[in-house]
């Protein structure tokens, strides 16, 4: 299941809000909603806590939107600079890939994908 998007999770937000009392949910609500809407109970409970906490924290309206941005993840590295790293070292320090990636600083899988692309021999 994908991550849902900042609209959709109003959507359950608003409707958990419409169901509970004095802020409070009855039993099996969130399990209600997130079938109601075609999701999982965890991510209902997901939001829905995120949600407490921010309007305990003070935040007028609750924070909702997901955390998650269009550039999550970890970054690429720059794979010109580790080969520039790389071909630096000793040739006896670049004959066994395990050595050179720990002198280098980088993983031995990312050495490995270079000698296999061709960007270093």
């Amino acid at each position: 299941m994908t991550n849902l998007s900042d609209p959709q999770r109003r959507c359950v937000i608003d409707e958990l809000l419409k169901r509970s009392i004095d802020g409070e949910l009855p039993h099996e609500t969130q399990r209600a909603v997130a079938r109601h809407l075609g999701h999982s109970c965890s991510v209902a409970g997901k939001i829905w806590a995120h949600y407490i906490l921010s309007i305990e924290a003070g935040i007028v309206g609750g924070e909702w939107q997901s955390r998650i941005k269009q550039n999550s993840g970890r970054k690429r590295k720059d794979r010109s600079e580790i080969v520039e790293l790389l071909q630096a070292l000793p040739i006896e320090d670049r004959s066994v890939e395990r050595r050179a990636a720990s002198l280098a600083g980088v993983s031995r899988h990312l050495v490995r994908s270079l000698v296999e692309e061709g960007g270093l021999s």
